[in-house]
């Protein structure tokens, strides 16, 4: 898979919608919580979503980075737009196409939209696309009720997934910290096994706001990136444009 397709097929189903239909009431929590977080499909109108979160990646080479790898994400969706800024990347997507700025390389990939589009086969393989299959195939291992001084979440939940689905996803187990009061999900865990690079992929939200007062909409972002020719504009003087769409226009 190219890189840059990956990143915007991420993004754009960084949090799919849980529709298997749940008997135990902790799965029955995760399912309404990732529900109402749902971004695959944009806010209604007038709708700005906010979602402040940290990605920490543990791995088992630990002569890279000390085997630790964060950064910290802020993705914000519109009725017709994402817009997801880190310090590696800043990723701009309507409906139509997605640009991907790489500072540290000046470079600009143009890749195609992946805004309401339905989940591939490939979704599966990406972090977010898996919580569905997750939560429909995991037992919960368990489920109690905590108490946080900073009152960011308060459930528990450990889901064990059953040994053939662990073995096709390459996974042990996946934790959860849920804030069920306000419908929110803190923190996201999950631990592979033995053979896989990582150890481990800690995702925690820091801020969820689906009443940002940001944008509702906006123009193209063509037009914020190409002349009428399709050369990139003067604010981005150095870098390269790569285009890496299905169907170049």
């Amino acid at each position: 898979m190219r890189p840059i397709k990956y990143v915007c097929l991420c993004i754009g189903s960084m949090i799919l919608l849980m529709s298997a239909i749940a008997t135990d009431p902790c799965i029955a929590l995760l399912e309404h919580v990732f529900d109402k977080m749902n971004t695959k499909t944009l806010p209604e109108t007038k709708k700005v979503y906010l979602f402040e979160y940290n990605v920490k990646t543990v791995l088992k080479d630990k002569s890279y980075h000390n085997g630790v790898i964060s950064s910290d994400i802020r993705l914000v969706a519109g009725t017709n737009y994402t817009e997801v800024i880190s310090k590696d990347m800043e990723v701009y997507q309507d409906e139509v196409q997605c640009y991907s700025v790489i500072p540290s390389r000046k470079v600009i990939y143009l890749s195609d939209s992946q805004l309401n589009k339905k989940p591939s086969a490939e979704d599966q393989q990406n972090f977010a696309g898996l919580q569905k299959i997750i939560l429909e195939k995991a037992k919960v291992k368990e489920c109690k009720d905590v108490e946080d001084k900073e009152h960011r979440f308060d459930k528990e939940i450990h889901l064990e997934l059953d040994p053939r689905i662990s073995k096709e996803l390459n996974m042990n187990r996946v934790d959860f910290l849920v804030d069920s009061k306000n419908e929110k999900v803190y923190q996201t865990n999950i631990f592979y096994p033995s053979n896989h690079k990582f150890q481990s992929v800690l995702l925690t939200y820091r801020n969820i706001d689906f009443n940002h007062k940001g944008q509702a909409s906006v123009k193209p972002f063509k037009n914020k990136f190409l002349n009428a020719d399709g050369t990139l504009k003067p604010a981005f003087k150095g870098y390269k444009l790569v285009d890496v769409r299905a169907n170049k226009k």
